[in-house]
């Protein structure tokens, strides 16, 4: 029986989570924060609609790297993260 703690990557910081992009599953680890984000929300949505969040410990996101990048340069943008302090 597996516990919970031996699901985390041991290379995954705290406040940090693994995401798997496109058919290669590429790993990227992002701070959970981003997750606020209304882009990251829609990738989330994606995601639930492929997937059904039914891909085992991995949170995996359907869109390819191309998609992915952009949004993930501007969500860590600094004028996203000068606006994120405002709330």
């Amino acid at each position: 029986m597996r516990k919970d703690n031996e699901l985390i990557p041991k290379d995954v910081p705290r406040g940090h989570v693994a995401v798997y992009v496109g058919k290669e599953l590429k790993r990227f680890v992002i701070k959970i924060i981003l997750f606020n984000h209304p882009l990251f929300q829609a990738l989330l949505d994606c995601a639930e609609e492929a997937f059904a969040f039914a891909t085992g410990p991995r949170l995996c996101i359907p869109c390819n790297e191309t998609v992915f990048l952009p949004n993930l340069e501007h969500v860590t943008s600094k004028q996203y993260q000068w606006w994120s302090l405002c709330f």
